[in-house]
């Protein structure tokens, strides 16, 4: 392939000149890695992205967008704390470490990093080492504020080497199914199998940060499987809307088996509907609905894949996802990487207690604080975790390995919370349109929001529901496609069937 800027990769594409169509680009790990990169970004994280400029201009992401947009408008007195709306805002990547050294990364949220007190005492004499994972968010026992950076010891090995092996080509077909010759089709099994009689043209192409975003758009909301054709051949600016949600609906597969673990769950709402039409104007929901609601924001894409299952109808990132199960082991950089690209999960600290999906959280790995005392020199890393405290004196030399105790962003102060583990205060009430915009619920606030919808009061009735896990993979389901009625889609069927029963 062609040379390549440090953040350029080059990309061999074979098109059907008479058809004017792409068969597929044959790919390096650079480029697979950026791609596969793409399972590991949050909801909430896309929903920033696609709202960019890029060649394609910018659009939104389903419902996602109007619920990342609510958390924007809310005031931070909503929030159990305030970095709980900076959570929700930019959220972290479940795999930041292996996506640290891509070629391209579109992801422009900030690494995660650590803050403990800045005096030397509070390392030396306290039992315990507080640790944040957000910059002045928590207090130390002596009322500092955790401020001062620390990091990683050099002798920790940060895994940053991507997801695929090098001395690999890989087949990208025009939906993002990833491939390699081989174990699918031979060369000229593909050829036919595309249905191509003569031989396709090569083409060479850069992509760029822009071109990545472009793929990413086009992967997540459309229902197109010519994604790189559009990108590359057409160079479309705006992408089609996809197909209604409804024949789409019905949740498959292995998930029964969370519905099963969590079939006493129960998240109660207060529906208000309208009769003419059957759709959901808003819900009165509780804190435990919000913080669920919430948590799509951080649920990584692979995540998402492993609740609803591959066919999940998530544009041709289904495609991608699907692309994990089907290569072979030995193209990964170990087994285990397979697993974590098939559920991601959330990054550490992002999981909450309302937890009715059964979501895989990342652990944060175990540490000691070691400080080292020359004088008035001083300088702290972590370190791999030791059973116990231990300090050393040598003339001038202090040297201090101090156990560590890492605190929760979503709680204010050490040992008294009011949060339960979520995102938003109760007892409040809040308001959740049909396209999941989410507010604190007044009176004159839903009034207000039924007059701007003209909808007169002899439409409107009130259905008072309890959902559970099915219903709530619904609405994860509907909000990430295009769709403004994210609610109606969702739980137009149960409510239909309550109807039924009485």
């Amino acid at each position: 392939m062609a040379s390549e800027t440090p953040n350029q990769i080059s990309l061999r594409l074979m098109v059907d000149k008479e058809r004017n169509r792409l068969l597929f680009a044959e790919a390096e790990k650079e480029f697979v890695d950026v791609l596969l990169s793409f399972l590991t970004l949050p909801l909430g994280t896309i929903a920033r992205l696609v709202s960019k400029d890029s060649n394609l201009k910018l659009i939104r992401f389903g419902c996602i967008s109007s619920l990342y947009q609510s958390v924007g408008n809310m005031d931070y007195k909503c929030f159990c704390t305030n970095t709980c709306k900076e959570m929700l805002l930019k959220p972290r990547n479940p795999m930041e470490a292996h996506c640290g050294n891509l070629k391209i990364n579109i992801d422009d949220t900030e690494p995660t990093k650590y803050f403990i007190c800045p005096k030397f005492e509070c390392r030396e004499n306290t039992e315990s080492v507080l640790l944040s994972t957000f910059r002045n968010h928590h207090k130390c026992y002596c009322g500092s504020n955790l401020s001062s950076e620390i990091k990683l010891d050099s002798s920790i090995n940060v895994a940053s080497e991507g997801f695929v092996q090098e001395m690999v080509t890989f087949i990208i077909l025009d939906d993002l199914s990833v491939i390699t010759i081989g174990d699918r089709y031979t060369t000229l099994g593909l050829l036919r199998n595309l249905g191509i009689k003569d031989t396709p043209m090569a083409l060479t192409v850069d992509i760029t940060q822009n071109e990545v975003l472009d793929i990413l758009k086009c992967a997540s909301l459309s229902m197109s499987k010519t994604v790189l054709s559009d990108i590359f051949l057409h160079k479309k600016q705006y992408i089609e809307k996809s197909k209604s949600l409804e024949s789409y609906l019905l949740i498959k597969g292995e998930k029964a088996i969370v519905e099963e673990d969590n079939k006493n769950v129960k998240l109660k709402m207060k529906l208000t509907v309208r009769k003419s039409n059957g759709k959901v104007m808003f819900a009165e929901v509780e804190k435990d609905f919000v913080d669920v609601l919430l948590s799509f924001l951080t649920l990584s894409v692979g995540a998402v894949g492993h609740i609803l299952g591959v066919d999940s109808c998530f544009g041709c990132l289904s495609q991608l996802y699907t692309s994990v199960f089907d290569l072979n082991c030995k193209y990964f950089n170990s087994e285990e990487m397979k697993g974590m690209l098939n559920n991601p999960g959330v990054a550490p600290q992002f999981k909450v207690n309302t937890d009715i999906l059964k979501v895989h959280e990342v652990t944060h790995s175990k540490y000691s604080c070691f400080t080292s005392q020359n004088g008035s020199d001083i300088s702290s890393s972590l370190t791999a975790a030791r059973q116990s405290n231990y300090i050393s004196y040598a003339n001038k030399y202090i040297d201090v390995y101090s156990t560590v105790t890492l605190l929760d962003p979503k709680i204010p102060i050490k040992g008294k919370s009011n949060s339960d583990g979520g995102f938003v205060k109760g007892p409040s009430m809040y308001m959740v349109t049909d396209d999941l915009v989410v507010k604190p619920f007044s009176f004159s606030s839903a009034v207000s929001f039924l007059n701007e919808s003209n909808v007169g009061d002899d439409d409107l009735e009130e259905r008072i529901i309890s959902i559970r896990v099915k219903e709530v993979m619904a609405i994860l389901k509907a909000s990430v496609m295009m769709s403004s009625s994210a609610l109606t889609t969702a739980l137009s069927p149960f409510i239909k069937s309550i109807k039924e029963e009485k």
